[in-house]
């Protein structure tokens, strides 16, 4: 049976006041779930991981499969990539960090240097992302990404089956999924300039 990926992004007034604020953002990533973020776990039997399995024991051996979500967003002139995290060794703090290492190319590396937003059970950051890393991230496969806390304690993870994930089954099309976020981003950032210049 065919995957059908049903990526979506959209120009979207987030203003709460009568100035209006447009932005582009992802709005779907699947059919099958409401989130707006992609979710990526840590890999198990990644070496980074094996040799820190103390110090991740809490988040490797729990029942509610945690995860580093990924998303975007834009306003035009400047990009966001957006992570969302349940992983309580990294919970996205300012001074964390996010480097993603792909099948081709060097690495990008995202340093937090804003404090972290807490909604609900997750916590939240966002860094500054340059059109010509939007087109890496829409051309390359994320393979794994590093994770380092402010302490400096690191873990890996990526695109994997997890049993409870219902945004895709394989790796190969959890990769898919982020090159198609990146390329609709980019796309809606371009409407959203047009409609602005008019």
């Amino acid at each position: 049976m065919p995957v059908t990926y049903d990526v979506k992004a959209a120009i979207i007034n987030e203003s709460k006041t009568n100035i209006e604020r447009y932005a582009a953002r992802i709005v779907q990533v699947t059919r099958n779930t409401e989130e707006d973020y992609i979710k990526t776990f840590l890999l198990p039997t990644h070496p980074k991981n094996l040799a820190h399995q103390k110090s991740l024991k809490e988040d490797l051996e729990s029942n509610r499969s945690p995860f580093l979500g990924i998303s975007f967003l834009s306003y035009g002139v400047i990009s966001f990539i957006h992570f969302t995290s349940t992983l309580k060794l990294f919970q996205l703090n300012q001074s964390d960090s996010v480097t993603f290492y792909f099948d081709k190319g060097d690495p990008l590396s995202f340093y937090f240097h804003s404090p972290k937003t807490i909604d609900g059970f997750t916590t939240k950051n966002v860094h500054p992302v340059k059109d010509q890393e939007l087109e890496t991230l829409e051309n390359c496969n994320l393979e794994y990404w590093i994770a380092t806390n402010k302490d400096g304690k690191s873990m890996a993870g990526g695109f994997t089956f997890n049993e409870h994930n219902k945004q895709y089954k394989a790796s190969k099309i959890g990769q898919r999924i982020l090159r198609l976020m990146a390329k609709n981003i980019l796309i809606t950032k371009e409407e959203l300039r047009q409609n602005e210049a008019c």
